[in-house]
C-alpha cells in the first residue's frame, strides 16, 4: 500500500470525525451530507485498499485491542456492533466501527513502513504480580 493510500484513509477518517462533530451539534443537514460523502469514499476504498493478510491480521488485531482496553468483557457487544446489516451495500451495525478500524489500518500501515514494523500484536510476557511460596 502506497503513501498516497495511507494519506487516504486519514483523510476520511477526518472526514468522519467532521460528519460526527455536526451529529454532535445541531447542524443535522450538514452532517447528513458529510454522511452520505463518507460512505462514498466508504464503498470505494472497501474495494480498493490492497493490504497484505498479515496487515488485515494486524488491523484486527489493534481494533480489538482497542475495543478490549475499553471494555475487557464487551467481545460480545463489539461482535455485535461488527455485524453487518443493509442488504446490497452491508454496513456495520454501529456506525462508529469502520472509523475506528481504519484507523487501526492507518496505525498498522504507518507502523509497518518503519524499521520494526507493527509490534502491537508481539506476546508481551509481563512478571506475575501475585504472590508466592
Amino acid at each position: 500500500m502506497s503513501g498516497a493510500d495511507v494519506e487516504a484513509l486519514r483523510a476520511m477518517l477526518e472526514h468522519f470525525d467532521a460528519c460526527y462533530a455536526c451529529m454532535s451539534g445541531a447542524d443535522l443537514a450538514k452532517a447528513q451530507a458529510l454522511q452520505r460523502e463518507a460512505d462514498a469514499v466508504m464503498d470505494s476504498r472497501m474495494r480498493e485498499t490492497p493490504i497484505t493478510l498479515q496487515q488485515a491480521y494486524l488491523a484486527m488485531f489493534d481494533f480489538l485491542e482497542y475495543y478490549c482496553q475499553l471494555d475487557p468483557d464487551g467481545l460480545g457487544s463489539v461482535m455485535g456492533e461488527l455485524s453487518l446489516a443493509g442488504g446490497e451495500r452491508p454496513r456495520p451495525m454501529s456506525a462508529a466501527v469502520f472509523p475506528r478500524f481504519v484507523s487501526s489500518v492507518v496505525h498498522v500501515l504507518e507502523a509497518e513502513g518503519g524499521p520494526e514494523g507493527y509490534t502491537g500484536a508481539n506476546l508481551r510476557l509481563t512478571p506475575f504480580a501475585g504472590g508466592g511460596a
